[in-house]
């Protein structure tokens, strides 16, 4: 019996059976107020496919600026998903190169949203700040209307 318990957690140290996700934090903002999502909840797997297809579809930087002010104003205002990682992501864009961050912005109404017939996503990424110009996956729209699914829809 010791000697399985030594080879679990040898396991566990080494090659890190605990199957753990590199998702911190969720929120989930409507009209002002802010919502912790229950991580417990989602398939946490499936959501950072979700985020990795969108990030690696981004064929797109915004001219426009948004700083921290600005995107205070969409989560009082908008709808909007924010996602911290507890460690730095490099995802591959195919027109972009390597996109490095630790946490994800994602509109989901307002002016920065897609829609059916504009099936655009605006994403904004950053490492401890977010950047200033957005990101833009062209037919993004129903990876962010799936991930708005997954998210919302399961922690009403």
């Amino acid at each position: 019996m010791l000697k399985k318990l030594i080879i679990v957690f040898i396991c566990s140290l080494f090659f890190n059976c605990n199957d753990e996700t590199i998702i911190m934090k969720i929120y989930f903002y409507n009209s002002g107020s802010r919502s912790d999502i229950n991580l417990k909840k989602i398939d946490l797997k499936e959501t950072e496919g979700i985020i990795k297809e969108l990030i690696a579809g981004t064929s797109e930087i915004m001219r426009s600026y948004v700083d921290e002010e600005g995107l205070n104003n969409i989560r009082s205002a908008e709808s909007a998903v924010e996602i911290f990682y507890n460690e730095l992501l490099t995802i591959n864009s195919e027109e972009l190169g390597e996109l490095k961050f630790k946490k994800i912005f994602i509109p989901l109404t307002g002016d920065y949203s897609g829609t059916e017939k504009s099936p655009v996503a605006t994403i904004f990424i950053g490492e401890e700040e977010y950047v200033s110009n957005p990101f833009r996956n062209l037919q993004g729209f129903p990876l962010v209307k799936k991930l708005q699914e997954k998210i919302i829809a399961l922690n009403n």
